[in-house]
């Protein structure tokens, strides 16, 4: 049962809320309850053939998603992370080859620094991990208001899997959404994974 969002909760009222909440985890438990949230990330079968794969790097209390991005990169798979030092400016993301090639952003994130960037075409992933602040069951997120997955993931192929990464906590009944929040298709949490229900969304409330 995810946590109760009253209907009359705005989008701002229920971001504070869920941040609040997240801060409640030690770090030795949001390292643990992530260990477990990444390893059923690598059961998954998409997992193991998506020829590129798009994963954020945790920030401050989020779900830790490094260990997942070294473990692809050990790996030798082709793996792109989030940047925002696209040309533009525009919402992108980038191919990532070497640990040592991130370096933090304006906000504190990492993503890769140097030379010229390797953006990559959004339709050309086929895994996405997703940070966010609170889904709920079919699979709704709100993410930090910048609304920078909003319009990257609108670039993504139809058939690319779209995975929010969340600690129990974040999980709630419902959130509200507009027309252009994207939605995501499934949610992993320390104990369970969420297949979202496309059929169960309103089209007038969510994506």
């Amino acid at each position: 049962m995810g946590i109760q969002a009253a209907t009359t909760e705005s989008k701002s009222d229920l971001r504070r809320r869920l941040i609040d909440s997240r801060r409640t985890l030690s770090p030795a438990e949001r390292r643990d309850r992530s260990r477990r949230i990444c390893d059923a990330c690598g059961r998954l079968p998409p997992y193991s053939r998506a020829p590129l794969i798009c994963s954020y790097i945790g920030f401050g209390e989020e779900v830790e998603s490094a260990d997942l991005v070294r473990s692809l990169l050990q790996a030798r798979r082709r793996v792109a992370v989030p940047t925002q030092r696209a040309p533009g400016g525009k919402p992108s993301f980038a191919l990532v080859r070497a640990w040592d090639d991130l370096s933090p952003n304006s906000l504190g994130l990492l993503e890769p620094a140097g030379g010229r960037l390797d953006i990559v075409p959004t339709a050309s992933i086929g895994l996405f991990f997703v940070p966010g602040v609170a889904f709920d069951a079919v699979g709704g997120r709100l993410g930090y208001g910048l609304g920078f997955y909003d319009h990257a993931l609108a670039g993504a192929s139809a058939t690319a899997l779209k995975i929010g990464l969340a600690f129990d906590l974040q999980i709630v009944d419902k959130v509200p959404l507009l027309k252009h929040d994207v939605c995501m298709d499934m949610i992993i949490t320390e104990s369970r994974v969420i297949n979202a229900s496309p059929g169960a969304r309103n089209n007038e409330e969510v994506c």
